[in-house]
């Protein structure tokens, strides 16, 4: 009789614990940051970068031609000097930037690219909205949206090696674009200042 109790309470400890490793969540989408470095030259089209440039990114497997993860937030952490291998990446709007590692493949899209500074101090910055789907160390997490942020730099005119920051993001980082309408209000104001300046002159 005590046998049957304690194997009917064997069968009941059983059921609940199978039922609660149903109900709990298997896992989640990623929750940090990846700041990506380089060590290597980074080829370029033209002399002087700009929008529409494309830049080519090291990526051998060790120093010193190599992209890697150089320091991490949150739940990337523990994958640090880990290389990336990027596609060429094109400073236009639209256009495809991927890379793949042994800790996971990120792929998307240039939602916004920007150019500043004079000839001698160019820098190129452009958002990627896109997904990044974890593999390796990194497989109980989720694939999910994520961002790319990269900002290429050339100090000292035409011809000049660049540099690149970059840091990948998940959940992605907000971008503000402006709306065609705020564009065109903005063009008016200063259509409109331009006027009555130059009324100002004739008077």
């Amino acid at each position: 009789m005590k046998f049957k109790k304690l194997l009917t309470m064997l069968a009941l400890a059983a059921s609940l614990l199978a039922s609660a490793a149903q109900a709990a969540p298997v896992s989640t989408t990623i929750d940090g940051t990846a700041s990506i470095g380089t060590a290597g030259i980074i080829g370029y089209t033209g002399t002087v970068i700009g929008l529409g440039t494309t830049f080519t990114l090291p990526s051998g497997s060790a120093f010193p031609n190599l992209s890697y993860i150089s320091s991490t937030t949150g739940q990337f952490a523990g994958v640090e000097a880990t290389p990336l291998v990027f596609s060429a990446v094109t400073a236009t709007l639209n256009a495809m930037v991927q890379f793949t590692s042994a800790v996971g493949d990120f792929v998307g899209q240039i939602a916004l690219a920007t150019v500043s500074g004079a000839t001698t101090n160019r820098i190129v910055s452009i958002t990627v909205l896109g997904d990044f789907t974890p593999s390796g160390i990194l497989d109980t997490y989720l694939a999910g949206p994520a961002s790319l942020t990269m900002s290429f730099t050339q100090t000292g005119g035409a011809g000049a090696s660049v540099s690149v920051s970059a840091t990948l993001a998940s959940p992605p980082v907000p971008i503000e674009v402006p709306e065609p309408m705020t564009l065109a209000l903005l063009g008016v104001a200063i259509a409109g200042l331009g006027a009555v300046a130059s009324r100002r002159k004739a008077a």
